[in-house]
């Protein structure tokens, strides 16, 4: 009997697959019958067709969204070694965790628009963009016993975060360097409350960042775990995720942005060369007649080999198409 892939399962023993049918059946529950079809189909397995010699290979299918536990570890890695170079380059790398205040009465999925547009505040505040050279904001979900809570984690370039607190002189330690930094979280406390709109005070993290910033910073949207084990209905959290940009870069770290893949369906795998030494592999579900010419004509290059189907011009009208010549033949 084949045993398990060791990495559909997390450190605290946890099946991921197992999580992955959970919130399938959830979703169903609900109705949602579009949430719920991408993750039914992840995971199953499938044939890569070469197209130099026409080997396959085995393969499964990846549905690439945010709310499934066995994708979400691949778009998080992803995301960590594309901006890690980012971080890396900054002069002052800083971490900062902005909260939000909820209630088991006022928890909401919209909740998640809010912070996005407070956030969108917050960039455009003069003293924020005099003192913040780049960085690059992520947007995570938990949730608790007050439903839903989304939080935002930067990690920026900047060497002191505050309104009007100066900066600590050189060699200011102690006490002295501990009321500067509150005084200075308290500013920005109060300044991001007010890009929240909200009443009343909210929780503000600061700190200097640590090696594995991203890693902490973009390690998932929302917990696999909670989907899997909360009461709440996901289907309102999960179509406004669907829709929304819960990773962005800006100013110094623009050039490293990478576009979100969350809906491209089935990724090759890098670095996959067969053993005619050809990387081009194409699923094996597609119709061997339309690559079978292909195949062939690499076999024997001098040789002219006709058009597939699909792309010949119809008989009748020589120089219009068919319309079944723009279908896909699968």
């Amino acid at each position: 009997m084949q045993g398990k892939n060791p990495s559909a399962t997390v450190k605290d023993g946890r099946d991921l697959p197992a999580m992955r049918e959970a919130i399938r059946a959830k979703l169903e529950s609900e109705g949602s019958q579009d949430l719920a079809a991408p993750l039914a189909a992840c995971g199953e397995q499938f044939e890569m067709l070469c197209k130099g010699c026409g080997t396959t290979r085995a393969a499964q299918k990846q549905c690439l969204k945010r709310w499934c536990p066995v994708c979400a570890r691949r778009l998080a890695a992803d995301r960590v070694e594309t901006y890690q170079s980012a971080i890396d380059s900054m002069q002052w790398p800083m971490m900062v965790t902005l909260t939000m205040p909820h209630t088991a009465e006022s928890s909401d999925a919209s909740d998640v628009r809010a912070l996005r547009h407070a956030l969108g505040r917050l960039r455009r505040l003069r003293w924020f963009a005099n003192k913040v050279r780049g960085g690059i904001t992520s947007i995570e979900i938990t949730c608790g016993k007050h439903g839903w809570h989304p939080h935002a984690h930067l990690v920026i370039d900047c060497r002191w975060l505050s309104v009007q607190v100066p900066s600590p002189p050189f060699g200011c330690t102690g006490r002295a360097l501990k009321k500067l930094c509150k005084a200075a979280r308290e500013e920005v406390g109060d300044q991001w409350r007010l890009c929240l709109r909200a009443d009343q005070r909210v929780q503000v993290a600061i700190s200097r960042a640590r090696p594995d910033a991203a890693r902490e910073a973009l390690k998932y949207s929302v917990k696999a775990a909670d989907l899997a084990e909360t009461s709440l209905p996901l289907s309102p959290l999960l179509r406004i995720l669907r829709v929304s940009r819960l990773m962005s870069a800006w100013g110094s770290v623009r050039r490293y942005r990478i576009a979100d893949r969350e809906e491209q369906g089935v990724v090759e795998l890098p670095g996959t060369v067969c053993e005619c030494g050809c990387s081009a592999w194409v699923p094996d579900f597609v119709d061997r007649r339309m690559d079978s010419w292909r195949i062939e004509a690499r076999r024997a290059p001098g040789k002219q080999w006709p058009k597939p189907y699909h792309l010949r011009k119809s008989t009748a009208h020589p120089t219009k198409y068919r319309p079944e010549d723009f279908e896909p033949p699968y």
